[in-house]
């Protein structure tokens, strides 16, 4: 009897200490996991941001969806004005112009930035292949005409199985928080994490 008693024990002893090390590994692994996945989804973030600006520098305007986005990028080129004649000379008498030169393409810029275009648009860690919430538009920002963007994703995007809500482990962690930048309310294009 005493040996099926301390055999028991053994098992159950062995028990507690599996439970216990599971409950350290999980919180530990939810951290680790979660720092990864956000940094990469940062960093894509940041390259779209970038492409954006250059979508902006050539249009005006920031694209409202990723095919827009690709296809101006993809196809052409930025310009630059020159300015003919100096108004601040005051020895220059004659017409002051403005031309108009078509420069570098675009695309050779993002190639030069090692920017990937086929995957921009697609949430890192995420198997279904979901894109980037994308939102554009032009508002009125103290009393003139402002093009605006917003691009993001929800954690529950790209968390895997910690997509849902794993609050024991972080107080602050809200799978519907987005990771973006942009704001469509004012001309900004500032991250939710600086």
């Amino acid at each position: 009897m005493r040996k099926i008693f301390s055999a028991l024990f053994l098992v159950l002893s062995l028990l507690i200490c599996f439970l216990l090390y599971q409950s350290i590994k999980e919180p530990i692994a939810f951290k680790n996991d979660k720092e990864l996945r956000e940094e990469a989804v940062k960093n894509r973030l940041k390259d779209i941001r970038t492409v954006q600006e250059m979508f902006q520098d050539v249009t005006g305007k920031y694209a409202h969806s990723f095919d827009t986005l690709l296809s101006v990028v993809k196809s052409d080129t930025f310009t630059r004005i020159r300015v003919n004649g100096d108004p601040d000379d005051p020895s220059f008498t004659g017409e002051i112009t403005f031309d108009t030169i078509r420069t570098k393409a675009v695309i050779d810029s993002v190639n030069t930035l090692g920017i990937n275009l086929e995957n921009l648009r697609y949430i890192p860690y995420n198997n279904d292949k979901e894109e980037f919430d994308i939102k554009a538009k032009v508002i009125d920002y103290e009393n003139t005409r402002q093009p605006v963007v917003q691009v993001g994703a929800a954690y529950n995007k790209f968390m895997g199985r910690y997509g849902a809500s794993f609050k024991r482990y972080d107080n602050k962690y809200d799978p519907n928080q987005v990771l973006k930048f942009g704001d469509l309310t004012k001309p900004s294009v500032s991250t939710s994490w600086d």
